[in-house]
């Protein structure tokens, strides 16, 4: 059975086929010496798969899952970095607490305690300019972590919405096209009852027979 360059049996409906026909008769029209304009650069998306353009949509699916599959472990090793760094700050943090905590003991007048009660060293060590610097790095690396958090999150979302949901959507649109689904008269009802009703009318390969 003779097909055309889209793949559609040649005694069949192209949509394809038909814009590009459309489009040169519309440039003679005009006189115009201009070539007829082609169908956009394809663009893949996540959903919106192209059944007329298969072929560049499985090109397109093996480079999204391996891009996608780069940045996710890249946001994972960020976030791994980031949480390891909040472990480093906290135990920074004890031991600033622990080392100002001594030194209020040794010399409680020196900050200003009369009696150096736990609850009165506590307070002073909460307060202390070592403490609050240590206290402001854990801060800011808590912050790193959260961010690093919220992009290896929707890295993995992109990732498995490529794998999981956009290859089995275009290997499903593959079989139904293995399987001339997109060839037969049954033409989707969001085209016009015109269009419909046309190609109702046309007769199909064997009737005749």
């Amino acid at each position: 059975m003779p097909l055309c360059k889209h793949g559609v049996s040649r005694d069949r409906r192209c949509d394809r086929c038909e814009e590009v026909a459309e489009a040169e008769n519309r440039a003679a029209e005009r006189n115009d010496d201009r070539p007829a304009r082609r169908p956009e650069k394809f663009q893949p998306q996540y959903h919106n798969l192209d059944i007329h353009r298969l072929e560049e949509e499985w090109v397109a699916q093996d480079n999204m899952a391996r891009e996608h599959g780069d940045a996710y472990s890249a946001a994972q090793y960020t976030f791994r970095k980031a949480e390891t760094e909040v472990e480093i700050c906290k135990a920074e943090l004890k031991e600033v607490a622990a080392r100002v905590d001594l030194a209020i003991r040794k010399a409680p007048e020196a900050f200003n305690v009369s009696k150096p009660t736990d609850k009165a060293v506590e307070s002073r060590i909460l307060i202390h300019e070592d403490y609050l610097e240590a206290r402001g790095r854990l801060f800011d690396a808590m912050k790193k972590k959260d961010r690093a958090e919220r992009d290896r999150d929707m890295a993995k979302v992109a990732y498995d919405t490529v794998v999981f949901q956009r290859k089995p959507a275009l290997e499903n649109l593959v079989s139904l096209w293995q399987g001339t689904y997109f060839v037969t008269p049954n033409l989707p009802h969001k085209l016009t009852r015109d269009r419909r009703t046309e190609a109702a009318l046309t007769p199909r390969r064997g009737d005749d027979e």
